[in-house]
């Protein structure tokens, strides 16, 4: 009987240890992202080397702890564990152990879960440490001393990816509209805005003193996406549902709806309503996006589905239907993730430039991060204006060109023949591959 009773949890608790096994180093190659994280975590580490002052810096400094020892793989799939689990914990504690369980199995079959979640990357860890911070409010409706967790998981959440802090307004609207009490009558919502803020504090302070501003670190995030060429539309996330939950939108989509019709009998269903609208309006209004950005309302949606299967008279039907979807959709990420392996080919001739000027000092490249991880090097990005080669290259102090035809660069830098005709760079190898070229350019020392 005492098995029976905790069934769910062995079975999520089996669910998550499988996937962060199967995940295990997943992928042959870093991708850009997860190389500026672990650059920025052995920034952390010496004070040397490339260094993305717009990223959240929870993630490098957990990643300190393992890159040391060269078992950086081993942190996706630690939060892949922890993201099921809290998945299944919130959904336990809202709706029963039975939704707890299918919630976490659902989420592990979302497309985007199943293709990034083994990338290191901020997605997961950010969501994770959200679901996290309103299990804790939940828990606060009976014990305000929860709140206090609630406001440390919030910040963790904050500091792992920025926008995730939209968790707290989230997690003190459903607090003050299950209490009906009076905003910050009680001194434990003060002391969760101060739970909150004690971790960002310290990490504006560090800006402040090594940067020269206490927010320079969101100003160059604000900055450098409102730079990009890529500006999609406010509408991005709701054209993308389908592909962001693969197979598993279309019951998505009817429990969106059999939800709301359900708000007024199940108030507990305000909190996941509120935290997928808030989150989508706060995502939506970035000018860049992603489909792996949704990953913070994955737990919700998850969540919504395995409640509405259910709640409803035909729950077995459902629960039958909802295992061939989740099996459809596995297969479907499955079969992604292969042709995603296939491509990690367009990264080796990268890989092998950043081996050849490896320990160089600085270096100016397409793929800077990329180089800076795989090379132990500091790299560098090209600047628009071509005319800024020259004064980059004394005031770096750079020691390679690795330019190419493709990558991170403006047109001018994708052609060979210009870095050819300059007279301070030398020539020295070239890296052929199927997704672009790259020509490494010795930086000749002026007399």
């Amino acid at each position: 009987m005492e098995l029976k009773k905790h069934l769910s949890f062995f079975l999520t608790f089996a669910l998550a240890i499988a996937f962060a096994i199967l995940t295990y180093k997943l992928y042959k190659y870093q991708i850009w992202d997860s190389t500026a994280y672990l650059s920025n975590a052995n920034y952390f580490l010496t004070g040397n080397g490339y260094f993305e002052i717009l990223r959240a810096p929870l993630l490098p400094i957990m990643l300190t702890g393992f890159i040391s020892f060269g078992l950086e793989n081993f942190v996706p799939p630690i939060f892949i564990f922890l993201f099921l689990l809290s998945t299944y914990f919130l959904g336990s504690e809202l709706f029963g152990k039975k939704t707890g369980f299918f919630a976490a199995l659902i989420a592990a079959a979302v497309q985007i879960f199943t293709i990034w979640s083994p990338r290191i990357l901020s997605d997961v860890p950010a969501a994770t440490f959200a679901t996290i911070a309103l299990i804790f409010v939940n828990r606060a409706i009976k014990d305000t001393k929860n709140l206090y967790i609630f406001g440390f998981f919030a910040s963790l959440a904050f500091l792992t990816r920025y926008p995730a802090g939209i968790i707290l307004p989230i997690g003190l609207l459903y607090y003050f509209s299950r209490k009906k009490s009076v905003i910050f009558k009680e001194k434990e919502t003060y002391l969760s805005a101060v739970a909150f803020a004690a971790l960002p504090a310290i990490w504006f302070l560090w800006t402040w003193k090594n940067f020269g501003s206490p927010f320079v670190s969101m100003q160059q995030g604000i900055t450098t996406i409102a730079t990009l060429a890529s500006k999609e539309p406010i509408t991005f996330y709701a054209a993308t549902f389908h592909s962001t939950f693969g197979l598993l939108a279309f019951p998505a989509i009817l429990a969106l709806l059999a939800g709301f019709l359900a708000l007024k009998k199940d108030n507990k269903l305000w909190l996941i309503y509120m935290w997928i609208f808030f989150t989508y309006i706060a995502l939506s209004i970035i000018s860049h996006k992603e489909e792996r950005y949704a990953m913070l309302i994955v737990p919700a949606v998850s969540i919504l589905i395995a409640s509405m299967a259910f709640k409803s008279k035909f729950k077995k039907a459902l629960v039958v239907v909802l295992i061939i979807f989740v099996a459809l959709s596995f297969n479907a990420g499955y079969r992604e993730i292969q042709k995603i392996k296939t491509g990690d080919v367009c990264n080796e001739n990268i890989i092998a430039a950043a081996k050849y000027v490896s320990g160089a000092g600085n270096v100016i490249s397409s793929y800077y991060p990329i180089i800076s991880y795989y090379g132990n090097v500091t790299g560098v990005a090209f600047q628009s204006d071509k005319s800024w080669l020259s004064g980059l290259i004394k005031l770096k102090n750079i020691t390679y060109v690795l330019a190419s035809d493709n990558g991170d660069a403006p047109e001018w830098a994708k052609d060979k023949s210009y870095f050819e005709k300059q007279n301070y760079l030398a020539f020295e190898k070239e890296f052929k591959g199927p997704c672009q070229t790259i020509w490494a350019f010795r930086v000749i020392p002026a007399s």
